[in-house]
């Protein structure tokens, strides 16, 4: 299947030229044809619309349709499949909302996008529970290294540890409470 993509440069690319095909990619139910007019028109909302305004009222039923069926099967590709349903919906709200598989093919989508809508708040949450987190962590930019890592906030040395563990006794640490207790008394 061809992506979401702009039109290779130099190509024009016009709702006269583009409805003819999109027109033969719904009646004869052939994907790659349909996923090239889709993308063909992805970056520009002028043909998106004209294109749509003139398709024959039942393909723009199927357009909705396969359209549907994109989001649910592939819902990543929500914001471009999203801008053709809206366009298609627009341009032939009278004949859809007049039409009983219409309103089966809509009542799906309707389905399908309350689904992702309701995990809005959850993710919303998430997000910022992440972002609070993401805040307490101390950002040094000086402290990396040449090529970009982070360096580390402590070290572990071995040989450090048992030359300060010779040097120091459990007696020093005793003294340093006492000396605490002492400053009380004064």
């Amino acid at each position: 299947m061809a992506s979401m993509a702009s039109p290779p440069s130099g190509l024009s690319v016009s709702a006269v030229s583009l409805t003819p095909l999109l027109s033969q990619a719904l009646t004869s139910k052939d994907d790659a044809l349909l996923e090239r007019c889709l993308a063909l028109a992805y970056n520009n909302q002028t043909v998106r619309l004209n294109t749509v305004r003139s398709l024959e009222p039942h393909l723009a039923l199927e357009l909705v349709r396969a359209l549907t069926s994109r989001l649910a099967r592939k819902p990543s590709r929500a914001s471009a499949v999203s801008a053709w349903i809206a366009s298609t919906v627009n341009a032939h709200a009278a004949y859809l909302a007049n039409n009983e598989d219409a309103k089966s093919v809509l009542g799906t989508l309707q389905a399908g996008v309350e689904a992702r809508c309701a995990v809005l708040p959850l993710l919303l949450k998430v997000q910022g529970q992440l972002d609070l987190l993401v805040a307490q962590i101390p950002q040094d930019t000086n402290a990396r290294t040449p090529d970009g890592r982070a360096q580390p906030v402590a070290t572990y040395d071995e040989g450090m540890e048992d030359e300060h563990d010779s040097d120091d006794s459990d007696d020093d640490i005793d003294d340093s409470d006492d000396d605490d207790d002492d400053d009380d008394d004064d």
